[in-house]
C-alpha cells in the first residue's frame, strides 16, 4: 500500500540559502532568471513540488534577499546561528519541534527533474522507516536527504572535531561512522533512493550537473527550459547534457589555424605520470613491444626513474624523465612540458593515466592530437582528461560504456583491448624460478594465486573468506598474495589480514609485495583468482590465460569479456565468498577441468589478446587519429 507523504505530521522541507553577497561569483542566487531573482523563481517552483511545507534557511550573516523572498511568497524563514547547512538542520528541528526534515537544493525548483521525485523520496522514506534517506545519482549540485529527529539529535551532539560536509546528501556515511565510534547502542538505519534507477534513466543520457555559476550558465539553462522541442523533464536533462558536451568540446579545442607539417616518421608520445608499476604500466610496456614493427617513433614521458622507465627503454622507447611530478598545475611544470614538447615534437600524445592540466593545456594550445587511455572504472579523476581528449581508448567494452556515461561524445570512444606476449607467457617455456621450492609449498598443495594491489574494489576480503571456506573441505591448499597497499591507504590490506586470521589461514598464506617476475608465480599456480568488482580488464588474467592456467574471475566489469564461464575459466558471483569457494573446490576436485580450461584460455589469448592483435588494432587507431580524425 502506497504511503501518502502528506499524511506525515511535524515535517518540513528546507532550502539552504548561501550568503547572498558571497554567492554572486559562485551560487548566483541574486542573479536574474526569467524576469526575477533566481532564488525567488526556484522557491516559487519548489513549494509546489515538496511533500511538506517549504521553508528557507539563511544564516544571520546572509543578505536580506532571502527574507524578502520568503515574505513575498509567504514562506517560513529560519535564521540559524550556524553558518553551515547540516548543523542548521538540527537547529531548525529543535526550533519548530519537527520530527523530520527534507533538505533540498534550491535548484530543484527549475523544473529539470520529474515533479514527483521529492514525493517519491518522502514516500520511500516513510515506508522504509530509516533515520536517513538520501537521494543518489542527482545532477550536481542537487541534493535531497530526509533526516529523522533521532539523527538530528545526534548531529547536534557531535564532537567539534567531526567534520560534516556541506552537502547533506553525503552526511549519512560520516554520521554512521561517528555513531559507531561513540558506542551508541544501535547504529543508524540508512536508506538511499537512486534517481536513475527510479525512473529507468541511462546516466549516459542526462546531464551530470546543472551549471549556474555565471550569467551564461543561467542563459543556457533558460534556453533548455524554453525549448519548444522538449516538454518532459528527462528530455530537458538530455538536451542540457547535449548542450554542455558541445560547449565543453568547443572550449577544450583551442587550436592554431595552421598545423605544422607531419614528419615522414610519425611520433607518438605516451604520458604516464605515476611512476609505480602495476597493471596499467605493464600494459604500456606491452604496447611498446606490440608496436616495434610499426613505422612510428615512440616516446614516453614518465615522472620518476625506476622499474617502469627501465622496461620502457628495454621495449625501445625514448624516455623523457623530468624527475618530478609534472601533473601539478604550476608555472614550472607548464614551462617544463613546453620545452619537452619542443624536443620530442610528437604528432600525437597518448595519455596512459592522469597527466595533469599543464600537458592537457599545451596539447590544446599547440594543436597536437590527444588520446586518453581509460583503464579504470573510477573515472572521477579523469573527467577533464576525457573532455580534452580527441579520442578515448577504453580497454574493454564494459569500460567504453562507463566512459560514455561521462560528459563526452560517445563517437570519440574506441575499444582497444590490452595485449599479452604469448611467446614470453607460454606453458611451453620453463619459468625462470621454482617459486614452490623457494616458498616451501609442497607439490600436493593446491596453490591459489592473486596478483592485485590491496585496494577495496579488488575484494581481497572475499578471497580470504572463500579460501577459508574451501579449506574446510580441502585443507591442503596455499594462498599467495602479490601486491601492495596504496600509499597511505592500508584499509583493504588490514581487512584481508583480519579475514585470514579469523579463518586461521595465516600459516597457509604467503603475502609478497611487488615482484618483478610474476610469470614464475603465475606458472606455478593451480588457480589464478581475480574477484574484483568492476575490474576493467586485468593484466594478470591476460598473462595467466597465455600461460594456460585455470582462472576464476568475478562476473563483473570487463572480466567476462576475457573469460568465458565454463570454457576458458570459471565465473563466481561478485562479492560472494561462497560462490568463489565453490569454484575453487570444483577445480580441486576435477583436475581435468582445470587442464581443459587452461588450454582453451591459452588459445583465446593467442587469437584475441596477443601482442600482434593488440598492435594491429592500435596501429589502425593511429592511422585514424593521425589522418582525418574523428
Amino acid at each position: 500500500m502506497a504511503v501518502d507523504p502528506r499524511a506525515a505530521s511535524d515535517a518540513a522541507c528546507a532550502v539552504w540559502v548561501e550568503h547572498a553577497s558571497g554567492s554572486l561569483p559562485g551560487a548566483g542566487w541574486l542573479r536574474r532568471f526569467k524576469g526575477r531573482g533566481l532564488l525567488e523563481h526556484c522557491a516559487d517552483g519548489l513549494r509546489v513540488l515538496t511533500p511538506w511545507p517549504l521553508m528557507l534557511m539563511a544564516p544571520a550573516s546572509a543578505g536580506a534577499e532571502a527574507g524578502k523572498v520568503a515574505e513575498r511568497l509567504g514562506l517560513a524563514l529560519f535564521r540559524p546561528a550556524s553558518d553551515r547547512p547540516v548543523p542548521a538542520i538540527a537547529e531548525a528541528a529543535r526550533h519548530f519541534d519537527l520530527q523530520r526534515i527534507l533538505v533540498v537544493h534550491g535548484l530543484f525548483g527549475l523544473d529539470l527533474l520529474p515533479g514527483r521525485f521529492l514525493h517519491d523520496l518522502a514516500a520511500h522514506h516513510l515506508a522504509a522507516g530509516p533515520d536517513v534517506t538520501a537521494a543518489t545519482d542527482l545532477p550536481v549540485p542537487l541534493y535531497a536527504a530526509i533526516f529523522e529527529r533521532s539523527v538530528l539529535n545526534i548531529l547536534s551532539e557531535l564532537p567539534k572535531g567531526v567534520l560534516i560536509p556541506d552537502d547533506p546528501g553525503k552526511v549519512a556515511e560520516i554520521l554512521s561512522r561517528a555513531v559507531s565510534q561513540n558506542s551508541h547502542e544501535k547504529g543508524l538505519r540508512l536508506e538511499t533512493l537512486s534517481f536513475s534507477q527510479r525512473y529507468g534513466t541511462d546516466r549516459a543520457r542526462v546531464a551530470h550537473y546543472i551549471p549556474w555559476a555565471s550569467p551564461a550558465d543561467l542563459e543556457l539553462v533558460e534556453k533548455v527550459l524554453d525549448s519548444p522541442q522538449v516538454g518532459d523533464p528527462m528530455e530537458r536533462l538530455a538536451l542540457l547534457r547535449d548542450l554542455l558536451v558541445e560547449d565543453l568540446e568547443r572550449t577544450h579545442r583551442r587550436r592554431p589555424s595552421k598545423r605544422r607539417p607531419v614528419p615522414r616518421r610519425r611520433r607518438v608520445l605516451y604520458a604516464s605520470n605515476p611512476s609505480a608499476y602495476s597493471g596499467s604500466e605493464q600494459s604500456l610496456v606491452n604496447t611498446l613491444h606490440a608496436l616495434r614493427e610499426a613505422d612510428l617513433e615512440l616516446h614516453c614521458l614518465v615522472a620518476l626513474e625506476g622499474v617502469f622507465t627501465e622496461r620502457l627503454r628495454s621495449a625501445g622507447a625514448i624516455v623523457h624523465c623530468p624527475l618530478r611530478d609534472f601533473a601539478q598545475p604550476c608555472v614550472r611544470n607548464l614551462l617544463l612540458i613546453d620545452e619537452l614538447l619542443d624536443q620530442a615534437k610528437p604528432d600525437l600524445i597518448h595519455c596512459n593515466a592522469v597527466v595533469g592540466s599543464p600537458l592537457l593545456a599545451l596539447s590544446r594550445l599547440r594543436g597536437i592530437p590527444l588520446a586518453q587511455w581509460a583503464r579504470t572504472a573510477q573515472l572521477d579523476g579523469l573527467a577533464e582528461h576525457l573532455v580534452c581528449a580527441d579520442w578515448i581508448t577504453a580497454v574493454s567494452d564494459f569500460l567504453a560504456a562507463e566512459v560514455c556515461k561521462q560528459m563526452v561524445r560517445p563517437a570519440k570512444v574506441r575499444v582497444v583491448h590490452d595485449g599479452v606476449d604469448c611467446d614470453c607467457f607460454s606453458p611451453y617455456t620453463r619459468p625462470p624460478r621454482d617459486v614452490r621450492k623457494e616458498l616451501g609449498i609442497a607439490e600436493n598443495e593446491f596453490l591459489i594465486l592473486c596478483v592485485a594491489r590491496f585496494v577495496a574494489y579488488k575484494r581481497h576480503d572475499v578471497l580470504a573468506k572463500a579460501v577459508a571456506l574451501a579449506s574446510g573441505k580441502h585443507p591442503a591448499l596455499h594462498l599467495v598474495l602479490i601486491g601492495e597497499p596504496d600509499p597511505g591507504r592500508g584499509e583493504a590490506y588490514h581487512r584481508c589480514m583480519a579475514e585470514l586470521r579469523q579463518g586461521e589461514l595465516l600459516a597457509r598464506t604467503t603475502t609478497l609485495g611487488f615482484q618483478k617476475d610474476v610469470l614464475s608465480f603465475e606458472a606455478a599456480a593451480d588457480a589464478v583468482v581475480l574477484c574484483s568488482e568492476r575490474e576493467p580488464l586485468g593484466t594478470v588474467v591476460l598473462e595467466s590465460m597465455a600461460l594456460g592456467r585455470p582462472i576464476v574471475v568475478a562476473a563483473s566489469g570487463g572480466l567476462p569479456e576475457m573469460i568465458q564461464d565454463g570454457v576458458t575459466g570459471l565465473h563466481c558471483a561478485p562479492g560472494s565468498a561462497e560462490s568463489l569457494a565453490d569454484r575453487l573446490c570444483k577445480l580441486i576436485e576435477e583436475p581435468g577441468l582445470g587442464t581443459t580450461l587452461g588450454q582453451n584460455a591459452r588459445q583465446r589469448a593467442v587469437d584475441m589478446f596477443s601482442l600482434e592483435a593488440h598492435g594491429k588494432a592500435l596501429a589502425a587507431f593511429y592511422e585514424e587519429a593521425l589522418g582525418c580524425g574523428p
